[in-house]
């Protein structure tokens, strides 16, 4: 641009100064006097409308909803997450076959799963998945020596619905209902389970069920971002031992009847936005 400037300036410099000899009755003072313009008539007549207060106006008014539509939103949505801690309460006798018969101690009744959990809130209705899981293992030696042992794990998850009612501003009931599938894993170990004397012979089986865990409970939000709660109800499956499966080669059977549920209890740790805290 300074280069373009610079050139016009040199040629209109050497017309100047060259025009007395190739232009006649032009003077440099001709080149010089002012330029009469006619203002009745200009030269660009351009008109520019813009509705600057207008369109300010609009972009607030967009602005100011959106703003109310997240409030809103806001007032109905959350969503949440946390650990889980489930204790259930273990049919141990349908399991003695496996450990007391065999002079190994039984298994805890009181068992623990460990888990987790997250979902959405809408309003009064909370809805998402769920997991937990845990093991438990038994052992004892026999007097000439040999280890028998005994093995379970016991595993599930699924999806929650949950109903809540607020109470106060940082207190609530509860009312859902867990659906899920899960798995039980046995393993045993022991000279009394091998067809060859002095040997140690082994046996595992497992199987799948369809559980539901119905519970009523509350909970407790010392901080809008954080509430603990507590539930309790009955688990409900029903694991079929009658195949083959649940025998030992010497064909005695490992469980004594089929598996059911029992008393279950839930505390949920949950962090997130929780609408219905204040």
């Amino acid at each position: 641009m300074k280069n373009a400037m610079k050139a016009v300036m040199v040629f209109v410099a050497a017309l100047l100064v060259a025009a007395p000899a190739w232009a006649d009755g032009i003077s440099v003072r001709g080149l010089l006097d002012p330029v009469i313009v006619d203002e009745s008539r200009p030269l660009i007549d351009l008109t520019l409308n813009i509705h600057g207060d207008e369109t300010l106006a609009y972009g607030k008014e967009k602005a100011t909803s959106a703003r109310k539509r997240v409030d809103e939103l806001s007032q109905d949505w959350g969503g949440f997450g946390g650990p889980l801690l489930m204790y259930f309460q273990l049919d141990r006798e349908a399991l003695d076959p496996m450990t007391r018969d065999r002079g190994v101690d039984r298994f805890e009744s009181d068992m623990l799963l460990i888990g987790g959990l997250g979902g959405l809130i809408y309003q009064d209705f909370r809805f998402g998945g769920f997991g937990f899981g845990n093991s438990q293992d038994t052992a004892d030696r026999t007097d000439d020596g040999f280890r028998r042992s005994a093995d379970m794990s016991m595993g599930g998850g699924g999806i929650f619905m949950e109903l809540n009612r607020t109470v106060t501003p940082n207190f609530g009931l509860a009312a859902g209902v867990m659906l899920g599938a899960g798995n039980i894993r046995f393993k045993a170990s022991g000279d009394d389970l091998s067809l060859t004397p002095g040997e140690i012979g082994k046996w595992k089986a497992d199987g799948s069920f369809f559980m539901s865990y119905p519970y009523l409970g509350f909970w407790l939000a010392p901080v809008n971002w954080m509430w603990v709660q507590l539930d309790a109800g009955y688990l409900f499956f029903d694991l079929d031992t009658s195949n083959s499966k649940w025998k030992n080669d010497h064909g005695v059977k490992m469980v004594d009847g089929d598996l059911g549920g029992g008393f279950m209890a839930g505390l949920k740790l949950n962090f997130g936005y929780n609408p219905n805290a204040k």
